[in-house]
């Protein structure tokens, strides 16, 4: 079988090439880095240069594939809404209408559980927790596309999508486990709040294993599911993070938190500065905020069942920082 994959040079898509490479299937990877055409077909992938902002290159890509795992896009928690739209949404929306007019088998969507919002929650969310209207770019475009690929659903693209709660693994230095890791590398040892806040996570290797059974399961089509690993308190991630680390979290108000973040929001905000400020209102939220996810639907439906624990899956995104220089 000949599948493309969207987005096949980043933290997921990586860790999804060498499972579906590891399986047979014959893999085409879309990118639109020249830089990583050749990493591509050292993998043994066939490579397609294009952008997913070009409809009639996101269709060439999908040529001849049997099946389509849309992974591809603007993953980060900084940035200009009109990127996050350009890519996020008529990204996702190209890709469905050239999987549609090319006739795709399947397509496998790995939207977010930020579709739902990020913001605090006393209990669980599931598949039917209403789409956010938050205003946070990454956060809206991913419910913007998500409620497009509801519409293509209608039409009758035999499409799934699936929410990842926070996912970490080896590869990962965008958002999440890695920032706080380069700060308890460098010896800052304060996270803000309480740590009794749950703080749902799942390793890759377990999401790619979802996202496998997702697509090879005929009561998805047309399905949402969301994919967390095991449910765990922030002060259990961390503090397992921080030992195996050879060191130690202090709990601080979240007052504190804020005071850190205000010079990088008003740096990053003034200046002509690149990328995300390391710390942030909005991550000072994500870390103190109740976020957990209900994960029944995927265990009872797709078989789905995390085999990670986090001390094993911290050791080996640690490992692998380390042998590639990252920490």
């Amino acid at each position: 079988m000949k599948v493309l994959v969207t987005g096949a040079t980043g933290f997921i898509g990586n860790h999804l090439v060498e499972r579906l490479l590891s399986e047979g299937y014959e893999v085409r990877g879309m990118t639109a880095s020249p830089a990583k055409v050749q990493m591509l077909k050292e993998k043994g992938v066939e490579p397609f240069l294009g952008d997913l902002r070009d409809y009639e290159a996101t269709r060439e890509a999908m040529r001849g594939v049997n099946m389509v795992f849309h992974l591809g896009a603007i993953m980060s928690d900084w940035g200009p809404w009109k990127l996050f739209y350009q890519v996020n949404v008529l990204g996702s929306a190209n890709v469905f209408k050239a999987a549609l007019e090319e006739g795709v088998e399947r397509v496998i969507y790995t939207s977010s559980i930020a579709a739902t919002g990020l913001e605090d929650y006393p209990g669980l969310k599931d598949e039917n927790f209403p789409l956010t209207s938050n205003p946070h770019p990454y956060c809206r475009s991913k419910a913007e596309a998500e409620k497009i690929a509801h519409e293509f659903i209608a039409q009758g693209l035999p499409l799934t999508i699936l929410r990842p709660v926070y996912v970490y693994g080896p590869g990962e230095r965008n958002v999440g486990v890695y920032t706080v890791a380069r700060l308890l590398k460098a010896g800052f040892r304060l996270l803000p709040g309480d740590g009794q806040n749950y703080h749902h996570r799942i390793y890759v290797k377990d999401l790619v294993e979802g996202i496998m059974l997702a697509a090879t399961s005929k009561e998805a089509l047309g399905q949402t599911y969301i994919l967390g690993g095991p449910l765990r308190k922030a002060r259990e991630f961390w503090g397992t993070l921080a030992r195996l680390m050879g060191t130690s979290i202090i709990w601080v108000p979240i007052q504190i938190g804020w005071a850190f973040a205000l010079p990088f929001e008003i740096a990053y905000r003034l200046l002509p500065l690149k990328g995300p400020p390391l710390i942030s209102f909005f991550r000072i939220r994500i870390l103190t905020n109740n976020n957990a996810w209900d994960c029944s639907k995927a265990q009872r439906e797709l078989g789905f069942a995390p085999r990670t624990d986090i001390e094993e899956g911290l050791k080996e995104t640690l490992k692998w920082w380390k042998e590639h220089g990252w920490l």
